[in-house]
């Protein structure tokens, strides 16, 4: 997702970052909280500050077919595999680092 800086300069400042927030440095901003929850598991925290939405609200009922609903969504909107959501996901159930995690996601270019 894209972002819009609009924030005034004087003449001649040059804006320092444009362009798309990679997941990885999202990661490494937002941390995560408990991880046990999916608003606030590492990749409920990177997908609401790269989408301002909350991944529970988008990601459909818990109840259908899909096995593990939060995990497709955010991989899907991410564009990753669902194998790699399913790691970053797994590593934060396992008290990995936030920077650990954002390290290995830039590790596999995201």
């Amino acid at each position: 997702m894209a972002f819009v800086d609009t924030e005034r300069r004087p003449a001649g400042e040059v804006q320092q970052k444009v362009g798309k927030l990679k997941l990885s440095e999202a990661v490494r901003e937002c941390g995560y909280g408990y991880s046990g929850s999916y608003r606030d598991c590492v990749l409920g925290r990177a997908y609401a500050r790269l989408t301002g939405r909350d991944l529970l609200d988008d990601a459909g009922n818990p109840g259908d077919d899909r096995k593990h609903p939060w995990l497709s969504h955010a991989a899907e909107t991410f564009g990753i595999s669902f194998e790699v959501a399913a790691e970053a996901e797994h590593r934060c159930f396992q008290f990995e680092s936030s920077t650990a995690i954002a390290d290995w996601l830039q590790s596999q270019g995201l």
